[in-house]
């Protein structure tokens, strides 16, 4: 976070161009596996409240709001001014219907920024932050790899049975999942994996 004032609480609003292919769940329960935040080495670890909450009204945004000082709690654990480090990690969930790689534009807005007495009143102007976008596991990964093991293999064929018997869990997404390229994922491809492996039919196309 980049502000030329000490920072004793902040709140935003992180939101999603197509909110279908990424959403978040209300605040920190865990949905799959995925935990929609957390302060773990970051630098407002120290803080007496962060708490997030999904906004109804616009789905796939999510509003953080986090607060240095709580009354009766630890004094002086505000930001100094341009702190610079990471403020806080989301944990978003991508739709298994969604290939991880798909190009989709994150928005950081409605920012307010509080003193060290918690007022909010520093103007947007003054503010300025980053949202860095890491790799899910189907980055890279190719059409066919229903694991996200970074290779095609008799694995996926095993991981795909279990799936549909309810005995594993889903693809990673739906282009790994979607070995013969028709657009969902079902018993076909792993006729069709099992095909490739036997030099029947080509090998699955790339991901788009």
């Amino acid at each position: 976070m980049t502000t030329p004032y000490a920072v004793g609480g902040f709140n935003f609003a992180l939101s999603c161009t197509q909110p279908s292919w990424l959403y978040f769940t209300d605040g920190a329960d865990i949905s799959n596996g995925y935990v929609n935040w957390d302060t773990v080495g970051s630098i407002i670890s120290n803080w007496e409240a962060v708490g997030s909450n999904v906004q109804s009204a616009s789905p796939g945004t999510i509003r953080v709001t986090a607060i240095a000082d709580m009354p009766g709690g630890q004094d002086d654990i505000y930001l100094p001014p341009n702190p610079g480090g990471l403020l806080m990690t989301l944990h978003p969930k991508l739709s298994h219907d969604i290939c991880a790689d798909t190009s989709q534009l994150l928005q950081l807005d409605n920012a307010g920024v509080a003193d060290t007495t918690g007022y909010i009143l520093y103007p947007d102007t003054l503010i300025s932050d980053y949202v860095y976008l890491l790799p899910g596991p189907c980055a890279d990964a190719p059409r066919g790899d229903a694991n996200c093991s970074h290779s095609v293999n008799g694995v996926d064929v095993v991981y795909l049975v279990a799936y549909f018997k309810g005995l594993g869990n889903s693809y990673c997404c739906l282009c790994t999942g979607d070995a013969n390229s028709s657009g969902t994922v079902n018993g076909v491809d792993i006729t069709y994996l099992v095909s490739y492996f036997k030099g029947q039919v080509p090998p699955p196309l790339p991901c788009d």
